[in-house]
Protein backbone atom coordinates (compact mmCIF):
# COMPACT_ATOMS: atom_id res chain seq x y z
CA UNK A 1 0.00 0.00 0.00
CA UNK A 2 2.77 2.32 1.18
CA UNK A 3 4.34 1.32 -2.32
CA UNK A 4 1.02 2.45 -4.60
CA UNK A 5 0.80 5.87 -2.26
CA UNK A 6 4.61 6.92 -3.16
CA UNK A 7 4.28 5.69 -6.80
CA UNK A 8 2.79 9.34 -8.40
CA UNK A 9 5.23 11.02 -6.16
CA UNK A 10 8.51 9.19 -7.91
CA UNK A 11 7.11 9.20 -11.30
CA UNK A 12 6.48 13.10 -10.56
CA UNK A 13 10.21 13.07 -9.77
CA UNK A 14 11.53 11.37 -12.10
CA UNK A 15 9.47 13.57 -14.95
CA UNK A 16 10.87 16.56 -13.21
CA UNK A 17 14.34 15.18 -13.80
CA UNK A 18 13.90 14.44 -17.44
CA UNK A 19 12.77 17.63 -18.34
CA UNK A 20 14.89 19.69 -16.36
CA UNK A 21 18.25 17.55 -18.37
CA UNK A 22 16.51 18.31 -21.97
CA UNK A 23 16.38 21.99 -20.69
CA UNK A 24 20.10 21.54 -20.01
CA UNK A 25 20.84 19.90 -22.84
CA UNK A 26 18.92 22.69 -25.02
CA UNK A 27 20.87 25.39 -23.11
CA UNK A 28 24.46 23.89 -23.92
CA UNK A 29 24.06 23.49 -27.82
CA UNK A 30 22.65 27.34 -28.22
CA UNK A 31 25.45 28.32 -26.16
CA UNK A 32 27.77 26.11 -27.81
CA UNK A 33 30.02 28.16 -30.48
CA UNK A 34 30.40 26.71 -34.18
CA UNK A 35 34.15 27.35 -34.03
CA UNK A 36 36.78 28.16 -31.85
CA UNK A 37 40.35 29.67 -33.17
CA UNK A 38 43.33 27.26 -32.56
CA UNK A 39 47.01 27.71 -33.12
CA UNK A 40 46.89 31.29 -33.52
CA UNK A 41 50.16 33.01 -34.61
CA UNK A 42 51.23 36.40 -35.58
CA UNK A 43 49.27 39.02 -36.94
CA UNK A 44 45.51 37.24 -36.63
CA UNK A 45 42.04 39.57 -36.16
CA UNK A 46 39.32 37.92 -35.93
CA UNK A 47 35.71 38.58 -34.62
CA UNK A 48 33.07 36.59 -33.04
CA UNK A 49 29.90 37.60 -34.51
CA UNK A 50 28.59 39.95 -37.91
CA UNK A 51 28.00 42.53 -35.27
CA UNK A 52 31.28 42.20 -33.44
CA UNK A 53 34.73 44.11 -34.97
CA UNK A 54 37.83 42.86 -35.64
CA UNK A 55 40.61 42.33 -32.83
CA UNK A 56 43.61 40.72 -32.33
CA UNK A 57 42.81 36.72 -32.24
CA UNK A 58 42.92 34.68 -28.66
CA UNK A 59 43.59 31.28 -28.31
CA UNK A 60 40.32 29.56 -28.07
CA UNK A 61 38.36 32.53 -29.30
CA UNK A 62 34.53 31.35 -29.83
CA UNK A 63 33.19 31.84 -33.76
CA UNK A 64 29.52 31.93 -34.10
CA UNK A 65 27.77 32.64 -37.51
CA UNK A 66 29.03 35.98 -39.02
CA UNK A 67 32.30 35.46 -37.45
CA UNK A 68 35.55 35.80 -39.43
CA UNK A 69 39.94 35.76 -39.09
CA UNK A 70 42.07 37.34 -41.15
CA UNK A 71 45.86 37.01 -41.19
CA UNK A 72 48.79 39.01 -42.07
CA UNK A 73 52.17 38.29 -43.24
CA UNK A 74 53.43 34.87 -42.19
CA UNK A 75 50.38 34.43 -39.91
CA UNK A 76 48.40 31.81 -39.53
CA UNK A 77 45.19 30.25 -37.49
CA UNK A 78 43.14 26.86 -37.03
CA UNK A 79 39.30 27.50 -36.66
CA UNK A 80 38.21 24.11 -35.54
CA UNK A 81 34.66 23.70 -35.70
CA UNK A 82 32.53 21.72 -33.33
CA UNK A 83 32.77 18.30 -34.85
CA UNK A 84 36.46 18.60 -35.41
CA UNK A 85 36.27 19.71 -39.26
CA UNK A 86 38.84 22.91 -39.16
CA UNK A 87 39.97 25.73 -41.30
CA UNK A 88 43.69 26.04 -41.94
CA UNK A 89 43.90 30.13 -42.65
CA UNK A 90 47.03 30.66 -43.90
CA UNK A 91 49.13 34.08 -44.06
CA UNK A 92 47.15 37.29 -45.64
CA UNK A 93 44.03 35.21 -45.89
CA UNK A 94 40.13 36.24 -44.92
CA UNK A 95 37.83 32.95 -43.51
CA UNK A 96 34.11 34.03 -42.51
CA UNK A 97 31.73 31.62 -41.35
CA UNK A 98 28.82 32.96 -43.54
CA UNK A 99 25.24 34.49 -41.97
CA UNK A 100 23.50 31.82 -43.02
CA UNK A 101 25.97 28.71 -41.60
CA UNK A 102 26.86 26.28 -43.55
CA UNK A 103 27.97 28.87 -45.87
CA UNK A 104 31.34 30.14 -45.35
CA UNK A 105 33.00 33.12 -47.25
CA UNK A 106 37.21 33.07 -48.29
CA UNK A 107 37.74 36.42 -50.00
CA UNK A 108 41.65 36.07 -50.41
CA UNK A 109 44.73 33.86 -49.42
CA UNK A 110 44.93 30.22 -49.32
CA UNK A 111 42.95 28.27 -46.81
CA UNK A 112 43.10 24.28 -46.12
CA UNK A 113 40.11 23.14 -45.29
CA UNK A 114 39.76 19.51 -43.33
CA UNK A 115 35.43 18.69 -43.41
CA UNK A 116 34.61 15.38 -41.40
CA UNK A 117 31.24 13.56 -43.65
CA UNK A 118 28.44 16.12 -43.03
CA UNK A 119 24.94 15.69 -42.81
CA UNK A 120 24.40 18.79 -44.77
CA UNK A 121 26.34 20.16 -47.38
CA UNK A 122 28.75 22.41 -47.05
CA UNK A 123 29.25 26.22 -49.29
CA UNK A 124 32.49 27.98 -49.29
CA UNK A 125 31.94 31.40 -51.78
CA UNK A 126 34.90 32.57 -53.31
CA UNK A 127 34.25 35.83 -55.49
CA UNK A 128 34.77 33.40 -58.76
CA UNK A 129 32.55 30.65 -57.54
CA UNK A 130 30.96 27.92 -55.10
CA UNK A 131 32.84 24.80 -53.84
CA UNK A 132 30.50 22.04 -52.48
CA UNK A 133 31.45 19.91 -49.75
CA UNK A 134 30.08 16.70 -47.39
CA UNK A 135 33.45 15.61 -45.92
CA UNK A 136 37.03 16.10 -47.67
CA UNK A 137 40.86 17.64 -47.63
CA UNK A 138 41.30 20.47 -50.09
CA UNK A 139 42.24 23.85 -50.54
CA UNK A 140 41.31 27.15 -52.05
CA UNK A 141 43.40 29.74 -53.65
CA UNK A 142 42.22 33.05 -53.85
CA UNK A 143 44.17 36.04 -55.71
CA UNK A 144 42.48 39.16 -57.66
CA UNK A 145 43.05 36.89 -60.73
CA UNK A 146 40.96 33.73 -59.55
CA UNK A 147 40.75 30.77 -57.66
CA UNK A 148 42.22 28.18 -57.34
CA UNK A 149 40.99 24.16 -56.14
CA UNK A 150 43.31 21.47 -55.37
CA UNK A 151 41.43 18.24 -54.14
CA UNK A 152 43.21 15.81 -51.74
CA UNK A 153 40.83 13.69 -50.37
CA UNK A 154 37.06 12.97 -51.22
CA UNK A 155 35.35 14.55 -53.61
CA UNK A 156 33.77 18.34 -54.05
CA UNK A 157 31.74 20.24 -56.97
CA UNK A 158 32.66 24.00 -58.26
CA UNK A 159 30.38 26.11 -59.78
CA UNK A 160 30.64 29.22 -61.37
CA UNK A 161 29.01 32.39 -60.22
CA UNK A 162 26.16 32.65 -62.20
CA UNK A 163 25.09 29.00 -61.19
CA UNK A 164 25.37 27.93 -65.22
CA UNK A 165 28.51 25.69 -64.14
CA UNK A 166 29.75 23.26 -62.40
CA UNK A 167 32.65 20.83 -62.31
CA UNK A 168 33.05 17.69 -59.91
CA UNK A 169 36.93 16.94 -58.89
CA UNK A 170 38.27 13.76 -58.23
CA UNK A 171 41.19 13.37 -55.55
CA UNK A 172 44.56 14.22 -56.93
CA UNK A 173 43.10 17.59 -59.49
CA UNK A 174 42.63 20.64 -59.66
CA UNK A 175 40.82 23.47 -61.65
CA UNK A 176 41.58 27.15 -61.46
CA UNK A 177 38.05 29.22 -61.98
CA UNK A 178 39.91 32.54 -63.85
CA UNK A 179 37.17 35.82 -63.08
CA UNK A 180 34.90 36.81 -66.12
CA UNK A 181 35.84 33.13 -68.32
CA UNK A 182 34.17 30.01 -68.13
CA UNK A 183 35.11 27.14 -66.18
CA UNK A 184 37.81 24.37 -67.36
CA UNK A 185 38.05 20.93 -67.29
CA UNK A 186 40.20 19.61 -63.98
CA UNK A 187 43.56 18.49 -64.38
CA UNK A 188 45.70 16.29 -62.50
CA UNK A 189 48.87 17.86 -59.80
CA UNK A 190 51.80 16.29 -59.46
CA UNK A 191 51.78 13.95 -56.75
CA UNK A 192 55.11 15.89 -54.98
CA UNK A 193 53.48 18.98 -55.59
CA UNK A 194 50.39 17.73 -53.66
CA UNK A 195 51.77 15.85 -51.04
CA UNK A 196 53.93 19.71 -50.63
CA UNK A 197 50.34 21.56 -50.60
CA UNK A 198 49.05 19.91 -47.93
CA UNK A 199 51.59 18.56 -45.83
CA UNK A 200 51.49 20.40 -42.33
CA UNK A 201 47.72 20.66 -41.77
CA UNK A 202 47.31 18.35 -39.21
CA UNK A 203 48.33 20.15 -35.63
CA UNK A 204 51.06 17.69 -34.66
CA UNK A 205 52.82 17.90 -37.62
CA UNK A 206 55.62 20.57 -37.15
CA UNK A 207 55.14 21.87 -40.78
CA UNK A 208 51.93 23.65 -39.81
CA UNK A 209 53.53 27.23 -39.66
CA UNK A 210 54.60 27.13 -43.04
CA UNK A 211 53.61 30.14 -44.82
Amino acid sequence: MQMKKFLPLMCFVIACFLIFAWLEGCNRSETEPLAKLKSVQGMVEARDTLAGTFASAKENQSINEGGAARTGKASSVRIVFADGSDAFVKSEAYFEVGKNYPLAVQDQGMVIYQFKKQKQEIKIKTPHGVTAVLGTTFLLDVTPEGTRLVLNKGKVSFTDPTGKESVVLEPGQSIFAKKGAPLGKPIPVDPMERESMFKGVTPNDAAINRQ
